[in-house]
């Protein structure tokens, strides 16, 4: 009896381990679950759906913008995973709860736009002549004020964000433009993001004045 009950404990614990091993196989080389592949400069697209060709032209738009990014490295290859439609995206919500989103696992993007993309993508607006962090600061504080389902209006391609992405942004604008921080620096910082925004605000405060 106990050497039956032993077999089936050690088979659960088995079954188990490699039912654990394939999700975090699956997770991080999730290819075979799509059935079309692109592959154009840096990246490979996946997809289940056909996949246009016109996403060439918004991959060559991407890869510029990275280009100003210290993080750019010209011999990294992007895996993008289109996973609307796939049995991929029904793990990933089940297993790890992410929803939809849009992340980076290894060298592999998932369609979120956060404080750094967003000052990346954001840099010829951010050099103009005629832009101001302070004035940026203050529209964020206007929105701070406001319900939390509001969203600002970009003005390049008339899209939206969320009103944390944007404050996340000007953070990271002030962390890189006003105190000179690169990325690692920004990445291994302590400070939490509460006494960064209130010592934003201050550096704001003296602008004005």
């Amino acid at each position: 009896m106990k050497k039956a009950i032993k077999r089936i404990f050690v088979r659960t614990l088995l079954m188990g381990l490699v039912t654990i091993s394939g999700l975090v196989t699956i997770i991080f080389f999730p290819e075979p679950l799509f059935a079309n592949k692109l592959e154009h400069e840096q990246f490979n697209v996946y997809s289940n759906d056909k996949i246009d060709e016109n996403i060439k032209v918004v991959l060559n738009n991407a890869l510029n913008l990275i280009k100003d990014s210290e993080l750019y490295d010209e011999r990294y290859t992007y895996d993008i995973f289109l996973s609307h439609n796939s049995f991929f995206n029904t793990i990933d919500d089940k297993f790890l709860g992410h929803g939809p989103s849009a992340r980076a696992t290894d060298n592999n993007i998932t369609l979120k736009l956060e404080g750094y993309p967003e000052y990346v993508s954001r840099r010829a607006r951010l050099l103009d002549s005629d832009y101001n962090l302070a004035n940026e600061i203050d529209r964020c504080i206007d929105l701070e004020s406001k319900s939390s389902d509001i969203c600002i209006a970009i003005d390049e391609g008339g899209c939206k964000a969320p009103k944390y992405y944007y404050k996340s942004r000007l953070m990271t604008e002030y962390l890189m433009d006003i105190k000179s921080f690169s990325y690692d620096m920004i990445f291994s910082d302590t400070l939490s993001e509460n006494i960064i925004y209130a010592e934003m605000l201050k550096w704001k405060e003296s602008i004005n004045k």
